[in-house]
């Protein structure tokens, strides 16, 4: 059993990094998968004239198609055969474009350099639907991007469905803010994590609202014995602050961009002069300790669920803060990572239908590699879920109602859901390797950076 627990965490971790491999095979599906979305604009607007909804002759229902690739391994099968048991007016049927045989175990490299191509393959298949006019009503991002789908407008936006709904309201659903990072609820998901920075009560209380310049100004002023965060190097700084930097750099709908800028260009700077600091021992007193006592502090931290506050409270004696990244405007760095991340096409016949699917299945638990990765977006849910931990009386998960508390306003505060198109980051770090090689300065890396990525986005979302 735990060994294939194990194969389960480390599939899911390989089968959502796939896109990103780098493996040369696998570049020219990677740049078919990115650039479908602007193929299928004009698809979808004109199915959005015509569209009827699809009657299953067998039920006589109106039929949503959900499609997505390795859905049955991620739930969907069970929630839509849930579903489809209690609708009176709609049937899910799913279309998954994975036709791999891996089989859910091995963790050899063959197997998983398989399981990576039979992935590269659905995603051209589905991209292929896609771009002939063959819409879903409904795709599920596991093993995609919602970027370029967003930047073209073809997802629909669920507000005015929750708005209408009697029995849900905004309040109901975590990361509200982090979900509307484009606007609208574009995007629902089963799960998320918090990224962020985690912190000492008084360091919050001292740097709240920190930009990147105060990062650096903090650092400097540390004494010989302190150290400034948990594991940082000039490629981190720049993979994280330059990461924060991209939703500001980037302008999806209007395919431009903007690094050559004094902001950007101080970025790579900070990248160059920042203090670089190696993983702590574990061995030695636990980080949360070391951020009371300020030898440490910050560190990186990754809330799966409220007993995470719980865990780091009980490690260091005191409820932690969790401040976020720096930014350059001192907005929050922190994120939400979604996991089961749906959508609705704005094509869709059935858009109410759609509503009704994603809603139920946000409302439920589903056995799947989920499992492992984050806490429930729908805050009833999460709070059922903390209950049954807590009647386990673990020392470490259990959550008091101040945890949960802290947890769902670091959850809130989160502005983005974390979604970066890995073909710009990719882009970013190639320019910058001359300059940490002292070869070209960071306004030269600027430039380049801003011609590349101009074109890429001219290519991929214009």
């Amino acid at each position: 059993m735990k060994r294939r627990l194990f194969a389960l965490a480390l599939i899911l971790v390989l089968c959502l990094s796939a896109c990103s491999s780098g493996k040369p095979e696998q570049e020219e599906a990677r740049q078919e998968t990115a650039s479908a979305p602007q193929k299928t604009a004009a698809a979808a607007q004109e199915a959005e004239k015509s569209a009827e909804p699809v009657i299953d002759e067998a039920t006589g229902k109106k039929k949503l198609i959900l499609a997505g690739i390795r859905l049955n391994d991620y739930g969907w099968d069970t929630l839509a055969a849930q579903f489809n048991a209690q609708s009176d007016g709609y049937i899910v049927e799913l279309r998954d474009y994975y036709a791999g045989d891996y089989d859910g175990v091995s963790i050899d490299k063959d197997a998983i350099d398989r399981l990576r191509a039979d992935i590269a393959d659905a995603k051209t298949r589905l991209h292929t639907d896609l771009i002939v006019g063959k819409l879903p009503d409904l795709l599920v991002f596991d093993q995609l991007s919602p970027l370029t789908y967003l930047g073209k407008g073809l997802l629909l936006d669920l507000d005015p469905y929750v708005a209408q709904d009697a029995d849900v309201s905004a309040e109901d659903f975590l990361c509200w803010n982090a979900l509307h990072e484009y606007g609208g609820l574009y995007i629902l998901a089963k799960q998320f994590v918090v990224e962020t920075l985690m912190c000492s009560q008084d360091f919050y209380a001292a740097h709240k609202g920190w930009t990147i310049a105060d990062y650096l100004a903090v650092e400097q002023s540390l004494r010989g014995d302190q150290q400034m965060i948990y594991f940082m190097s000039q490629e981190e700084f720049l993979t994280q602050m330059g990461g924060q930097y991209l939703k500001k750099a980037l302008d999806l709908q209007s395919a431009s961009c903007d690094f050559d800028n004094e902001e950007f260009i101080g970025i790579l700077k900070g990248a160059l002069s920042c203090g670089q600091y190696e993983a702590l021992d574990y061995a030695g007193t636990p980080v949360p300790q070391r951020l009371e006592s300020g030898e440490l502090q910050c560190s990186a931290a990754k809330l799966y669920a409220p007993d995470d506050i719980s865990f780091d409270r009980i490690r260091g004696g005191r409820q932690l803060s969790y401040i976020g990244w720096p930014t350059v405007d001192g907005s929050v760095g922190s994120s939400a990572a979604l996991y089961g991340a749906i959508s609705a096409f704005s094509s869709t016949a059935c858009a109410e239908g759609c509503w009704e699917f994603i809603k139920f299945a946000v409302m439920r638990e589903t056995v799947s590699l989920y499992d492992y990765y984050g806490t429930l977006v729908y805050e009833p849910l999460m709070r059922e879920q903390v209950a049954k931990k807590n009647d386990e009386g673990g020392k470490y998960t259990t959550a008091t109602e101040e945890d949960v508390d802290a947890y769902i306003a670091v959850a809130q505060a989160c502005p983005a859901m974390g979604f970066r198109d890995e073909n710009i980051t990719d882009i970013i770090t190639r320019e910058t390797a001359p300059m940490f090689a002292g070869d070209i300065t960071p306004e030269d890396a600027a430039r380049n950076i801003q011609s590349s990525v101009s074109l890429y986005m001219t290519e991929q979302y214009g």
